[in-house]
């Protein structure tokens, strides 16, 4: 009888959890459309700058991580560049570290203190490059916008950076025309 009492609470327990799952899949899932999306149109960007610009290997844009290194130069902040290049490597090595626990099943607490500081340590990653690219986005948007990079600067932090490359793709015509 004692334990028909607490079984629409353990049900309950249950339904959130499942949801809270699909709810996180479902937020990798649109991260990495986002991911992608930022991916295609930053690379285009770099390619034809650098192409136009006549940079060594201009296709070199296309390869993911380097092409940071590319964004940099382009800014004339090799080191931001590296940086930001530096710091995608760091991420991906935490995401790797964050998702072998789940891969082991133990309830552990010292896994789940491990896992909220890994955790922890990606959202900081994570806001490093954020900033980091919007401060590059910012300086070439402003050699070739002058006072407007700034209304574009605030509309890339509001859209969490979604516009930076859509940005940088606009204005792409623009900035080898004037080199």
């Amino acid at each position: 009888m004692f334990h028909l009492l607490y079984f629409p609470l353990v049900l309950s327990l249950a339904l959130i959890s499942e949801f809270i799952i699909y709810l996180i899949i479902a937020l990798l899932i649109i991260v990495a459309i986002k991911a992608i999306v930022i991916y295609v149109f930053e690379s285009i960007f770099i390619y034809k700058i650098t192409k136009n610009k006549t940079y060594n290997y201009p296709i070199i844009s296309f390869i993911p991580f380097i092409n940071k290194y590319y964004l940099g130069k382009i800014a004339n902040s090799n080191k931001i560049g590296i940086s930001i290049l530096i710091n995608h490597i760091l991420i991906i090595i935490w995401f790797s570290i964050l998702c072998i626990p789940f891969f082991i099943r133990n309830d552990n607490n010292i896994i789940n203190s491990f896992l909220y500081k890994t955790f922890f340590v990606i959202i900081i990653l994570f806001l490093v490059n954020f900033i980091l690219n919007i401060y590059l986005t910012h300086k070439i948007t402003k050699e070739v916008l002058g006072k407007k990079a700034v209304f574009l600067t605030l509309l890339n932090i509001f859209t969490l950076g979604i516009s930076r490359p859509i940005v940088l793709f606009a204005i792409r015509k623009k900035l080898y025309t004037d080199v």
